[in-house]
């Protein structure tokens, strides 16, 4: 909290540490998505298959705008946000899972 007025020299910083634990609360705990759509990603650039992971990617770019657009609530916009993390890191599992199966044929 001492290094908040480096960000802003708004008087409402409270306000501001509010929306961060509001973000935190609802986006943190899928982070962990978000890495596993991520290496995926970066995997298939390797592999030369990009379909799989960029069509994750547009999905959770997709949920999230339109989210935000129809949310009405910043808890709302946060938990868009979450929910498009979660499709990018599930297709990244998917990915994986139709890499299996295609190599075991």
């Amino acid at each position: 909290m001492s290094g908040i007025h480096v960000i802003t020299s708004d008087s409402h910083i409270s306000t501001h540490i509010a929306t961060g634990v509001i973000y935190l609360t609802h986006v943190g705990p899928f982070f962990g998505f978000f890495g596993l759509g991520f290496t995926q990603y970066c995997a298939a650039q390797g592999t030369g298959v990009m379909w799989k992971p960029l069509s994750g990617a547009m999905v959770r770019t997709l949920i999230t705008i339109t989210g935000g657009y129809l949310a009405s609530t910043l808890a709302g916009l946060f938990a868009c946000v979450a929910l498009g993390m979660t499709a990018f890191g599930m297709s990244g599992l998917l990915s994986l899972r139709w890499r299996s199966r295609d190599s075991a044929r």
